[in-house]
């Protein structure tokens, strides 16, 4: 689909032989289905894990490696594979979450959690205190997994995985900048050996946005956290999650509100 659009705006290109292939492996809510996009636009094969028994395309952090095996993770992202890992604010997609779990359908046991106020929502999830009943619908635990294998990723700084950030990809249309999008295109394409023409980015960050399910359901623009966090949720994230945001380099010091 991405690629008879991109035929359709009017880009030609002499595909190489045989497509680069990198594994893709987010944080969900973080831009996902705009990294496939891109992929496509720029010829690369996107791979994933796999789920042996129904043969399912797999494409979050967790799903590669627990925490539980996080002293393994060298073993796990193999140097022979590359990796691109998206990560988002926590803040963001803490709003995010909550408002994706507003509009599934199939959240029917979560009745009286819907009803409570975004206020009440923020705060069961920044402090934990989700009974473990809901939390098997809710699976938060399991999402907020993700960004610790990816603060140790950052850490371990390997050369075959490239980390990007939700906030760079989406470009002006989502609250960002052209400049940060750009460069964020162009990372891709080196990372996967790729030499293209400068034209070429740009006609990519062009047609990036749309098509997708960035964003929906909301407002489309980054930051949404500052509308919906009062300052006890500041000041709760800021207990339990700063060193996180310090370490995904979203925060500089816990002087932010």
């Amino acid at each position: 689909m991405f690629n008879s659009l991109l035929v359709a705006a009017g880009t030609q290109t002499n595909e190489p032989a045989e497509s680069p292939k990198v594994f893709v492996a987010t944080v969900p809510k973080s831009g996902t289905h705009l990294l496939q996009k891109a992929l496509a636009y720029l010829g690369i094969d996107a791979q994933y894990a796999c789920n042996e028994q129904t043969g399912e395309s797999l494409p979050h952090l967790t799903h590669y490696l627990r925490l539980k095996n996080i002293d393994k993770i060298k073993d796990f992202f193999s140097q022979d594979k590359k990796y691109i890992v998206t990560i988002r604010d926590p803040r963001d997609f803490t709003v995010s979450y909550i408002n994706w779990v507003m509009q599934e359908k199939d959240r029917k046991a979560l009745p009286k959690w819907k009803k409570m106020s975004m206020d009440r929502k923020l705060y069961q999830l920044i402090t934990g205190k989700v009974s473990a009943k809901i939390d098997n619908f809710l699976w938060w635990n399991w999402h907020m997994e993700n960004f610790y294998i990816a603060e140790r990723l950052m850490k371990e700084n390997m050369s075959n995985i490239l980390v990007l950030r939700f906030e760079d990809l989406v470009g002006p249309n989502g609250g960002g900048s052209y400049e940060k999008q750009l460069d964020c295109v162009t990372q891709i394409a080196t990372f996967a050996g790729l030499d293209l023409p400068q034209e070429r980015l740009e006609e990519i960050c062009s047609a990036l946005w749309g098509g997708t399910t960035t964003f929906s359901g909301e407002k489309k623009k980054i930051a949404q956290w500052r509308n919906h966090f009062s300052k006890k949720h500041i000041l709760l994230f800021k207990r339990k999650y700063n060193d996180l945001l310090i370490d995904l380099g979203y925060e500089k010091d816990s002087n932010w509100d």
